[in-house]
């Protein structure tokens, strides 16, 4: 009776002879006089741009993902490393996004969220995994958590169970504990069809050291990076082998007891001296350049480095430099992963022509770019041509602007911005290699 008494009570008062006395203008004036700020503009949250996600929110994904790279991808080759011709990041945001948008009401859980990783192609839930694993605090184990694992296995004299014994004790939090044993179960089952996929267990293990630990910009250029992923391939690879030590028994192939690994990890283990240690590898030549711009493409880098005077006895140095374009030193391949490098930071449309679960490449493009660059979609231009100009893509624009030869018609940076009628949710990234390195 509430609702429809204050529904017609300005119509009764009519109709006894009353005025109704308009509310609205009183709504909107403070009793000081002054007039109340308008309630904020809503604005669109784009779950693909979020830089952490609490273990919680992810680790029943991350398990029906090991789930499913297990079942059907373990022959993939390289299936973890970025830039796979098979890849396309559009499906993988798409996927995101939809996942966190009905993550909010608990409808993508369970046997529907089953559904829907059968119905996704591998290389997107790889893709997942490590939008997912990079966006953990202080990475998927954590320096803290390794630390007290590596004093425990130290005090327990070595055991082969302290993986399992430890690591629940290092963590703060069972859905933490259950991402690090799901991370390392898929990598080992990775590991074990290493002649087929190319990831051996050595080398896997310490490609994970970017996903097991934050990478953090100690503004030490490259030295710095590299030092630190240097020590978090090494904790991630005592890790990996401290987990399958934790599957075998004492014995070797379970002559004692039943064993937990295949055959071909069973003798990586028996072959790998625990914790494991790596001689030092091959030297390289390393030419450090101080400019005063970055350079914007890994491309323009190579060349700006080919005008350097090297000495007599780098060799190699001076056969980089022989070359009239130095981008024809490059294999086929490096030359592809670099060009995907460059298209990832000017923020420019998947290179990839079929995409594997987003039907319909133009969206991801116009939530990327825009209106205003949907016609660029096939540019597949040669980098390695000297002299040849091509309009390459730019960068989001920070607000929507006026071209010049569209007749005056403004355009929108990106989708995010559509709805939320800000500036740019997104801004390009910018490459910054400081460094080039030759192998002697």
């Amino acid at each position: 009776m509430g609702f429809f008494s204050k529904t017609f009570k300005s119509k009764d008062k009519e109709g006894q002879g009353g005025i109704a006395t308009p509310k609205s203008k009183k709504k909107n004036v403070h009793s000081n006089g002054t007039v109340p700020a308008p309630p904020p503009k809503p604005h669109w949250d784009d779950a693909w741009t979020r830089k952490e996600v609490e273990p919680e929110e992810i680790q029943e994904l991350l398990r029906g993902c090991t789930h499913e790279l297990k079942s059907r991808a373990l022959d993939m080759p390289f299936l973890l490393l970025p830039f796979r011709p098979a890849s396309d990041p559009s499906a993988a945001r798409t996927f995101i996004r939809n996942f966190f948008s009905m993550e909010k009401g608990a409808d993508l859980k369970g046997a529907r969220l089953e559904q829907e990783l059968i119905l996704t192609e591998p290389m997107v839930l790889s893709s997942v995994m490590k939008w997912c694993w990079s966006r953990l605090a202080g990475g998927v184990v954590s320096w803290e958590a390794y630390e007290l694992f590596r004093v425990g296995e130290q005090d327990s004299d070595m055991a082969r169970d302290a993986f399992a014994t430890f690591i629940p004790l290092s963590v703060e939090s069972d859905a933490r504990t259950k991402i690090i044993f799901d991370f390392f179960d898929l990598m080992a089952a990775i590991a074990a069809h290493g002649k087929t996929n190319g990831m051996g267990g050595r080398k896997l293990s310490r490609l994970a050291g970017w996903w097991a630990f934050e990478q953090v910009d100690v503004g030490s250029g490259f030295d710095g990076g590299y030092k630190s992923w240097s020590s978090a391939a090494d904790a991630t690879s005592h890790l990996f082998f401290a987990y399958l030590r934790s599957l075998s028994p004492d014995s070797v192939r379970g002559l004692n007891g039943i064993s937990a690994l295949p055959i071909s990890l069973q003798n990586l283990v028996q072959e790998t001296h625990y914790p494991p240690t790596y001689p030092p590898y091959e030297t390289t030549s390393k030419v450090v350049m101080v400019v005063n711009s970055v350079s914007p493409t890994p491309f323009a880098l190579l060349r700006r480095a080919k005008n350097f005077e090297y000495r007599d006895d780098d060799r190699v140095l001076q056969q980089f430099s022989n070359y009239e374009d130095p981008v024809q030193a490059l294999t086929d391949e490096c030359r592809r992963v670099l060009k995907s490098i460059s298209s990832a930071n000017q923020s420019s449309a998947s290179t990839t022509k079929a995409s594997t679960s987003l039907g319909d490449s133009s969206w991801s493009r116009f939530e990327d770019m825009g209106f205003g660059s949907l016609g660029d979609l096939d540019e597949d231009a040669d980098d390695s041509a000297l002299g040849k100009k091509r309009n390459r893509p730019q960068g989001l624009r920070t607000a929507p602007h006026t071209k010049n030869n569209d007749l005056g018609r403004p355009t929108t940076p990106s989708w995010a911005d559509f709805l939320s009628h800000l500036g740019s949710s997104r801004t390009a990234m910018v490459l910054h290699v400081p460094v080039v390195s030759a192998t002697r």
